[in-house]
């Protein structure tokens, strides 16, 4: 799902568009996959009717001709004139027990929302590295549970024990210049100011790749990126 990072910011139901850009450079480009894609394995089967419909295999990369799903694509570090952390919350929903998106950008300092939009219980565990950090319980039809994200870690980890398959992770970024790939693998990182950056391809399993670049304004600069399967596994 590419997004510019106003937007992206905020994703999700109901939330704000965040104040306009510093600038009006432009990073683009494509997150590939190189070699044999992992076979992903098979979801244990579900007896909870709620599950109907979420998908048969695991979900932890996905490539489909080559390019490759859910790398979220961020710029690294502070950007002077950023706009600040929007006060709308980042939100992640639970469908056919699925967190959905898998993988999404925040600015360091926003909230995130848990929506319970299925028939059944869920919890939400958050969990950095190893240590927890909360876990609520979300019935059926309950209300949305705000939590802030971690001040101490970038990546929030998502896990439900009702059902163990589910995971999600949300990474806070220190600006909001970022993107999470679709199928097309593609990315867009809009409204940055002239000057020269470091762009970082974060994958869940796969680790992380960097690039340095140099924006223009008015003139969208290339930074693609290519994993694959030997590549290091991420650090939680």
């Amino acid at each position: 799902q590419q997004l510019p990072p106003a937007a992206n910011a905020g994703a999700g139901e109901g939330t704000a568009v965040a104040p306009a850009p510093a600038g009006n450079g432009v990073v683009k480009g494509t997150v590939s996959f190189t070699g044999t894609a992992p076979v992903m394995a098979d979801l244990a089967p579900s007896v909870d009717p709620a599950c109907d419909g979420r998908p048969e295999k695991e979900q932890s990369v996905l490539v489909k001709d080559g390019k490759l799903k859910n790398v979220l694509v961020r710029v690294r570090g502070t950007v002077a004139g950023a706009p600040a952390a929007p006060s709308t919350p980042v939100v992640v929903d639970q469908s056919k027990c699925t967190y959905v998106p898998r993988v999404q950008g925040a600015i360091a300092g926003q909230q995130v929302v848990f929506k319970n939009s299925d028939g059944t219980l869920h919890n939400v565990r958050g969990v950095v590295g190893t240590k927890p950090v909360f876990n609520v319980a979300q019935p059926p039809s309950g209300a949305p549970v705000q939590k802030p994200l971690p001040a101490d870690a970038d990546v929030l980890r998502l896990k439900c024990d009702v059902h163990p398959w589910m995971t999600a992770y949300v990474v806070s970024n220190a600006n909001p210049y970022f993107a999470t790939t679709g199928d097309d693998g593609t990315f867009t990182l809009t409204g940055l100011p002239a000057g020269t950056y470091t762009v970082e391809a974060w994958h869940e399993t796969l680790g992380t790749k960097t690039a340095e670049v140099t924006v223009k304004d008015g003139a969208p600069v290339d930074a693609s990126f290519t994993f694959a399967a030997t590549d290091a596994p991420a650090k939680p």
